[in-house]
């Protein structure tokens, strides 16, 4: 039996699209990947959009497999006309993926408690609504503390702080894991 859940940034049960990219290390992004118009009464530069999700197969040996991902939405991200040179604008813009990014690995370390087969849904909801919480609010710190990147000293403090946080929790980059039912 498969479990697929999917949420977006604003929390919204949604199937994936075809186009999205997968949160990476090595791969960062560009701006040629905010591929939304951008609207033109928005008090933004840019918007970057996401994705983190969770799909759950139970397999033999009383296990059940997640695989838990944080994928940027290209079609619902946008930079605004004049600004898709700016780097330090793409930078704070990356910065916000990899918060979600920080998110999906405290999802991952949470589900990774065993768990009743009978709990498993609630289980899940439970946690990724207080992780999305969590997520959500640190998104609107992390803009109401840079001033949408404007406060440049501030920005310096997040990329330091999103860079130890990743840093921490390196040991849950595995998109994919088991856990033992109870």
């Amino acid at each position: 039996m498969r479990l697929i859940f999917f949420f977006t940034f604003f929390g919204l049960l949604l199937p994936v699209p075809e186009k999205n990219i997968p949160w990476s290390e090595t791969e960062k992004l560009s701006w040629s990947s905010f591929r939304a118009k951008a609207p033109k009464l928005h008090f933004g530069e840019a918007l970057t959009s996401y994705q983190i999700g969770v799909n759950v197969e139970f397999t033999s040996n009383n296990r059940v497999e997640y695989f838990v991902f944080c994928h940027f939405e290209e079609h619902k991200s946008w930079v605004k006309p004049g600004n898709s040179d700016n780097d330090y604008l793409l930078n704070h813009e990356q910065r916000h993926f990899d918060l979600a990014e920080y998110h999906a690995r405290t999802l991952r370390k949470a589900l990774r408690q065993p768990v009743k087969m009978s709990d498993i849904g609630a289980h899940m909801k439970k946690i990724h609504g207080s992780v999305m919480k969590e997520c959500a609010a640190a998104q609107i710190l992390y803009d109401k503390e840079t001033n949408h990147s404007i406060d440049r000293k501030a920005q310096l403090r997040w990329n330091a702080h999103i860079d130890s946080t990743l840093q921490a929790t390196e040991e849950y980059t595995d998109s994919r894991f088991e856990v033992e039912l109870l």
